[in-house]
């Protein structure tokens, strides 16, 4: 897409905030990050993206995927309303 930045320059800005965010805490406390979005938008690769990178840099990171915990595939996604917007839109939380 025309004006949007590499995936790979947006990881790179994020993992600044986030090593600039963990300066300030200082080492006896953690920063939590969350991403967030649609289903299927790539928050779980860019998760993971961002964990690894994180790790190679030396910190320590906890990766959770809340999924499972909220809204269940069969009540998220239905038959009669498959493709719409509306399904994400109502359903996705």
């Amino acid at each position: 897409m025309a004006g949007r930045p590499p995936v790979d320059t947006s990881v790179s800005e994020v993992l600044g905030q986030i090593a600039s965010a963990q300066r300030q805490l200082g080492r006896q406390r953690s920063a939590l990050v969350a991403i967030s979005g649609i289903d299927a938008s790539g928050k779980g690769y860019l998760s993971r993206e961002v964990a690894q990178r994180l790790e190679v840099s030396g910190y320590r990171v906890a990766l959770i995927s809340v999924d499972g915990w909220l809204r269940l595939p069969h009540e998220r996604f239905s038959a009669v309303e498959s493709g719409s917007p509306l399904l994400y839109a109502c359903h996705s939380i």
